[in-house]
C-alpha cells in the first residue's frame, strides 16, 4: 500500500511537470468531488 501512494506521488509528480494545466484541472476536480 505503501509503495503504491508513493509511486502515485511520483506519477503525481512526473505529470504536473510535464503537464501543470491539466494536473490543476484534475486537482481541482478532486477537491470539488471532496467537498
Amino acid at each position: 500500500m505503501n509503495t503504491y501512494w508513493l509511486h502515485k506521488s511520483t506519477l503525481d509528480t512526473e505529470i504536473s511537470t510535464l503537464y501543470p494545466s491539466y494536473f490543476l484541472e484534475k486537482r481541482k476536480k478532486v477537491l470539488l468531488l471532496q467537498k
